[in-house]
Formats: structure tokens, C-alpha cells, sequence
């Protein structure tokens, strides 16, 4: 039978399209988008091992898609199940004293194969072995068909389906009954069908003074107003905004929260029933209204939209951004901001703007009315990275896209027990005194949220 009559073919996700416009015009010296998920194994078996995998590819299309151009449309391929396509590569390095470069090689080999988005697979597997019984297994995958949420689907499935056949029992392994298809034909209508209503919700979300923006936000400015936080000018210079975040020059400022507050923001979320990005997003929401008395804060932040049913276990690129505008009041307390900024994320995933273009929404605009931009990164999936014991400058904060396009960029990346967190901000616009005290103030108010989530806001002391 021809392999080419069994390939299948459906619309690309908004997402989708996006990467590949981005990665078919990348430099020949820049390397692919990739997400990479490692497991340790001790004394595994191999057979079991590699049966796991192929039952994993064969339940999930997104890990056998590749894409092309068809009719001047992107379309997703996807490919049947072959061994010879979809195999693990082995590698024994047990005898070698140089097993860390060697296999950071072998990864960097698998990132750049994975350049050309029509072939296939866009993914690459590894088993290495580092001792008699210790081998790790490596899965590169390209950030076109997974993401962060992606790898713990991965990594929950495969433990699961190797556990099973370790045990002797037969592992499910018919088709997850929710592909990443068919969300993006579901997304598809759905941004369809709602296009006037995304348009008209986010047009009204956005109707804000503009003077009066400048003013309750002008302590963040540092060439032409005040250094100090709280302080006004009332200084109308728009255009001066607008050419600076065109023209931006970008600075960062660095800290960690540690083991304790890894646990002390592991608990106010479990008390508050929300995520942890929530909380450091209202953190920064409930830090602007202390500080500058400002009750309308614009926070950009990137969340999974993944609140269809049955599609949290999809595995796929589904990340969409959400702009979040809330009124804060002032007589609610740190769990109900928390409770209210993590419903208003559930909420708008059903009004995402991907496309400012699509949408004839101005992005500079959007831009300029958004005090930060919050990208929340949680590492644990792929490992337990170590913070560096010496130098906490060393640090180095995976940096993203946007970094530069907003007045503040808020990285926060989860390591081992701890937060590394980086405030990227634009020198044009944010003086290095005011992001100094500001993060600061930040932690600060961060722990005060923890010891006290049922605090008046207005009663916080920080």
C-alpha cells in the first residue's frame, strides 16, 4: 500500500501559522523553537521502553504531523505509524568521561534536524546510557506541534503505559479521543463566530484616557518624569512611548525566591483554589494599585488555552496570550483578587487575541496601555535544573519574544524548590531606580500576600 494515501490533511491552528511564517524565514545560524523532556531510568527495560513510546506516538497524530503549503494554506500532515519513521536512537556512553558534553552535543544534532517543518517526524527520541543499569531517555520536540503543558501529557502517558506493561497488563492504547485537529477546527469556528464579539469586548476593555493613563502610570517613566515610585506628572507623551517601544533598549533586574516561598506560594494557591501564575499576576496587579493608586491595570499574560473539555490531555502547540483588565476594589481581600484574576484568565480564554492584525486591533496601543507583561515558565517538567550555587548573576532567564514591545517583561521560571524571577524593562521608559524598588516591593508583597491572604488589600503592609 502507498504511504501517501494514507496521509491525512486539516487547517492549521492560528498558532500554528504563526510558527511556521516565524521559523521559514529563520537565519541559517539560528536554531529551531524545540522543548525537550528528560527521564531517568534505572535498570529499565529497553524492549518495554521503546513498545511505550510507539504506543504514545500511535495514540497522539500531533507527534506523527509535519506541515506544507497546500492551495496557499498551511495544512497539517499527518502521517500513519512506521517503525522506521517513528524509532528511539540509542546511544552508550557509559565507558565515556565526558557524558554531559557528549549528549548536549547529540541534542543540539536533534535540534537542528528538526529546521524543515515538512518533514517528518518534528520530533527526536534518545535513550542514553550513562552507567551499567542508569540510562536517560530525551524527547526534543518542535514547539510548532508541543508545548510546556504538552511534555507533562507526554511524560504522564508514557510512565503510565511502561508501568502497565511492567506489570504485564495491557496498556490503553487506542486513540486519545480528542486530537489536536480537532481543537483547531473547534478554535477555528469558534474565532469565526466570534469575531465581532472579541473585537467589540476588547475595544471596550481598551477605551481608557489616555491622559489619564500617563498620568497614574508616569512614575515609570524615567528620561522625561519623576525617578520615584507614586510620584506624577500628569506628562502627556505619547509619541515619546509609541518611538520608545519601537526603539527599545532593555535592561534586566534579578531575583530568586527561595525554598520557603516556593512552599509559602505552593500553599496560598491551594488556599485561594487557583494557579501560581495567578498569584504572582495579581501580585503585580495589587502592586500597582498600592503603589501608584492606579485601580485599572493592564497586565499582559500568556496562558494554555486549553479549557475545552477533554482537551487538557492534547498533545500540541495551544498557547494563546490573554490581555487581563481588571477594576480592583478596594475593599476585597488578597484571596479574592487572587480567586477573581484566575477566574478572569479562565474566562477570557474564550476571547483570545492571537492576531492583533486579524482582530483590526492596534498592537502599539495594546502595548502602551499594558503595565507588564507576565510570562510564567515552569521547568520542573524537564528536569530539576540547580541554581547556581555562587553567582546569582549567572542566572539566565529563557527570554521571550516580546521582551521589549511592553514597559516591563516579568520572566518567572521555576528551578529545583525556588523561583528565578527577572523584570526585563525598557531604559527609554523605566529608570534601573524605580524597577530597583519596585521588585523590591514586589517580594515584599508577595510574602505579605502569603502570611495574610485574608487581609483587606487596603491593609496590606509591605
Amino acid at each position: 500500500m502507498s504511504e501517501s494515501l494514507s496521509l491525512s490533511f486539516y487547517a492549521a491552528a492560528q498558532e500554528q501559522v504563526q510558527s511556521w511564517n516565524f521559523h521559514t524565514n529563520l537565519e541559517e545560524c539560528k536554531l529551531p523553537d524545540v522543548l525537550t523532556l528528560k527521564l531517568y531510568l534505572k535498570n529499565p527495560s529497553i524492549v518495554l521502553l521503546e513498545k511505550s513510546f510507539e504506543i504514545l506516538v500511535r495514540r497522539h497524530e500531533s507527534l506523527r504531523t509535519s506541515f506544507d503549503i497546500i492551495d496557499g494554506a498551511l495544512v497539517q500532515v499527518i502521517y500513519p505509524y512506521d517503525f522506521k519513521l517513528f524509532s528511539i536512537c540509542h546511544y552508550d556512553f557509559k565507558d565515556e568521561l565526558n557524558q554531559d558534553i557528549l549528549i548536549s552535543q547529540q541534542l543540539l544534532e536533534f535540534r537542528g534536524e528538526l529546521r524543515k517543518l515538512s518533514n517528518i517526524p518534528l520530533f527526536r527520541a534518545g535513550i542514553f546510557r550513562v552507567a551499567e543499569d542508569a540510562y536517560y531517555t530525551y524527547i526534543t520536540i518542535h514547539h510548532i506541534i508541543s508545548d510546556m503543558w504538552s511534555l507533562s501529557v507526554i511524560k504522564k502517558e508514557l510512565n503510565e503505559i511502561y508501568d502497565s506493561l511492567l506489570k504485564g497488563n495491557i496498556p490503553r492504547s487506542d486513540p486519545h479521543p480528542v486530537q489536536l485537529r480537532h481543537y483547531t477546527e473547534w478554535q477555528r469556528g469558534e474565532f469565526q463566530n466570534k469575531l465581532r464579539i472579541i473585537k467589540s469586548y476588547w475595544s471596550k476593555k481598551l477605551d481608557v484616557p489616555m491622559s489619564g493613563f500617563i498620568k497614574s502610570c508616569s512614575g515609570l517613566f524615567c528620561n522625561h518624569c519623576s525617578d520615584g515610585l507614586g510620584a506624577t506628572s500628569g506628562f502627556g507623551c505619547e509619541s515619546k512611548i509609541l518611538t520608545a517601544l519601537d526603539n527599545s533598549k532593555i535592561s534586566s533586574c534579578k531575583f530568586v525566591l527561595d525554598k520557603e516561598m516556593h512552599t509559602a506560594i505552593t500553599d496560598l494557591s491551594f488556599y485561594c483554589k487557583s494557579s501560581i501564575s495567578s498569584i504572582f499576576s495579581a501580585a503585580l496587579k495589587l502592586l500597582f494599585f498600592l503603589l501608584e493608586g492606579n485601580d485599572r491595570v493592564l497586565v499582559a499574560m500568556p496562558i494554555i488555552n486549553r479549557f475545552l473539555p477533554g482537551s487538557e490531555l492534547i498533545v500540541g502547540d495551544l498557547v494563546g496570550g490573554a490581555y487581563l483588565y481588571d477594576q480592583i476594589n478596594k475593599t476585597e481581600t488578597v484571596k479574592t483578587i487572587v480567586r477573581e484574576v484566575y477566574f478572569e484568565i479562565l474566562e477570557v480564554a474564550d476571547l483570545i487575541i492571537s492576531d492583533h492584525d486579524e482582530l483590526e486591533l492596534d498592537g502599539k496601543y495594546l502595548r502602551l496601555n499594558t503595565d507588564v507583561f507576565l510570562n510564567f515558565i515552569g521547568r520542573d517538567i524537564i528536569g530539576e535544573s540547580q541554581l547556581p550555587a555562587s553567582d546569582r548573576d549567572a542566572i539566565n532567564i529563557s527570554e521571550t519574544d516580546v521582551t521589549g514591545y511592553y514597559k516591563i517583561v516579568f520572566n518567572v521560571e521555576e528551578y529545583k524548590n525556588g523561583y528565578i524571577c527577572d523584570f526585563n524593562y525598557n531604559i527609554e521608559l523605566v529608570s534601573t531606580k524605580y524597577i530597583t524598588r519596585f521588585a523590591e516591593r514586589y517580594m515584599s508583597l508577595l510574602r505579605a500576600m502569603c502570611k495574610g491572604p485574608d487581609i483587606l488589600v487596603t491593609k496590606m503592609i509591605f
